[in-house]
C-alpha cells in the first residue's frame, strides 16, 4: 500500500509540473462558473419588447400574460415607440412590437391586417419565433373575449345569470385549451433528445454541452497518461519497483492524469450547477475514469508505438465530438449514428448521466478493467 501510494504521489506529482495541464485542470471550473453566471444573468431568454399607447382589455390582458409567461423569451415593456426602436437597435431586445389603440375593434371587423409595428434586425433568427408566441398569445385573448361578448349578447341567455354563467363558461374553455380539446396554439420548450424540458437547470443540462466536453476532457486525460505510460517503459523509469508491481505501474500513470481531469470535471459539473446528486454524480465519475484509464491502457498494450498513440488522440477526440451526444444526439435523425456513437467512450458516461442506462456504463467499466487486467497478467507471465 505505501508502494503505491508513493508511486501515486510521483506520477501525480508529475502531471502538475507540467503548467499547461494545471492551467487546463483550472481553467475549466472557472470558464463554467462564468457560463453559469452568464446563464443565471440572462436566465438563457431573449428579450423582446413591447409597447402599446392605450392597451384596450383585450390588448392589456395580451401584453400582461406575455410579461409573466416564461420560456426562451423575456417579455418587458417599453414607455415609447422610440424606446422600443432603440432596444432593438442595441440589441438589448433580439426584437419589438408596437401594438396599436382599438386592436380589439380592429380585430372584431376583420381591419387588423398590418396594424402591430414589428421591428427586428435583420440578422435576428428568433424573431420569426418571437412572432408565432406573440400572436398566438393574441389569438388566445381574442377568443376568449369573442367567447365573453358572445354570452353576453346572445338572447339565448337572456333568462340566466350571465356573469356566472361566463365564470364558468371561461373555466370549461380554460380547461378544454389546456387539455387539447378546444384549438389553440402551444408553445412547448424542447431538449436536445426531442423530451420536454421539466424546468430550466434540466434544460441547460440538456442543451449546453459542458457534460460532454468534460467527458471528452477525460478521455484526453487519459490518451495523454497513455502516452506517458509507453514513453516511460521505454526509457525503463519503472526499474526501481519489483517485478510483480512494475507491470501494473503503467496502468497507475494513465489512472492518474485521468482521475486529475475527472476532479476538475467534477468540480466544473458542480460550478456550473448541472449536479445532480453528489453520490450519484461521483460514483458516475468514477466508472467512467476507471473505463477510460482501462481503454487506454488496452489501447497502449496493442499499439506499442508513440506515434501510433499520437495518431489515435485525434481521431479519438474528433469522433467523440462528433458522434457522442456531445452537442446533439445524431442518432434521432439517422439509425446509423446510434450504432457510431457507441464506439466512442463518452457516449456510455454521458447515458448513464441523463439518466438512459447507467448499468451499461458500469458494465463496460467493469469489462474493459477485466480485460486490461487480463492482458498485463499475460504480459508479466511472458515476461
Amino acid at each position: 500500500m505505501k508502494r503505491l501510494l508513493v508511486w501515486i504521489c510521483f506520477l501525480g506529482k508529475r502531471q502538475l509540473k507540467r503548467p499547461a495541464f494545471v492551467l487546463l485542470l483550472l481553467a475549466l471550473p472557472a470558464a463554467c462558473g462564468l457560463l453559469f453566471a452568464a446563464q443565471r444573468s440572462e436566465v438563457n431568454t431573449l428579450a423582446v419588447a413591447l409597447y402599446c399607447e392605450a392597451p384596450d382589455s383585450m390588448t392589456g390582458a395580451a401584453l400582461d400574460s406575455l410579461c409573466e409567461e416564461g420560456g426562451i423569451f423575456r417579455f418587458y415593456r417599453c414607455e415609447s415607440e422610440e424606446q422600443v426602436l432603440r432596444e432593438v437597435a442595441s440589441r438589448k431586445a433580439e426584437c419589438g412590437y408596437v401594438f396599436p389603440e382599438g386592436l380589439e375593434s380592429k380585430m372584431k371587423e376583420g381591419k387588423a391586417t398590418r396594424s402591430i409595428a414589428s421591428y427586428s434586425s435583420p440578422s435576428s433568427v428568433a424573431s420569426y419565433l418571437a412572432h408565432e408566441v406573440v400572436y398566438a398569445k393574441l389569438f388566445s385573448e381574442y377568443a376568449e373575449h369573442a367567447f365573453v361578448e358572445y354570452i353576453g349578447g346572445n338572447p339565448l341567455f337572456a333568462e340566466v345569470d350571465r356573469a356566472k354563467l361566463t365564470r364558468e363558461a371561461l373555466a370549461f374553455y380554460r380547461e378544454s385549451r389546456e387539455s387539447g380539446r378546444a384549438f389553440s396554439f402551444e408553445f412547448e420548450r424542447m431538449n436536445a433528445d426531442g423530451a420536454k424540458a421539466q424546468d430550466e437547470r434540466a434544460e441547460s443540462a440538456a442543451v449546453t454541452p459542458v457534460r460532454g466536453f468534460l467527458a471528452v476532457f477525460v478521455l484526453l486525460g487519459g490518451l495523454m497518461g497513455a502516452v506517458d505510460s509507453w514513453k516511460d517503459e521505454r526509457k525503463q523509469v519503472y526499474l526501481a519497483a519489483s517485478p510483480s508491481f512494475r507491470t501494473w505501474i503503467p496502468l497507475l500513470a494513465i489512472a492518474v492524469p485521468a482521475a486529475l481531469t475527472a476532479v476538475s470535471a467534477g468540480i466544473s459539473l458542480a460550478v456550473a450547477g448541472l449536479f445532480s446528486g453528489v453520490l450519484r454524480e461521483v460514483l458516475l465519475l468514477l466508472a467512467y475514469t476507471g473505463m477510460v484509464t482501462a481503454f487506454c491502457s488496452i489501447l497502449a498494450d496493442l499499439l506499442r508505438r508513440e506515434t501510433l498513440l499520437y495518431a489515435c488522440i485525434p481521431v479519438l477526440i474528433m469522433g467523440s465530438l462528433l458522434f457522442s451526444p456531445v452537442f446533439l444526439r445524431l442518432g434521432s435523425f439517422l439509425p446509423v449514428f446510434r450504432v457510431l456513437e457507441k464506439l466512442f467512450l463518452p457516449t456510455a458516461y454521458l447515458n448513464a448521466a441523463n439518466g438512459n442506462s447507467a448499468a451499461g456504463l458500469f458494465i463496460g467499466t467493469v469489462s474493459l478493467l477485466a480485460a486490461g487486467a487480463i492482458l498485463r497478467w499475460l504480459r508479466q507471465k511472458n515476461g
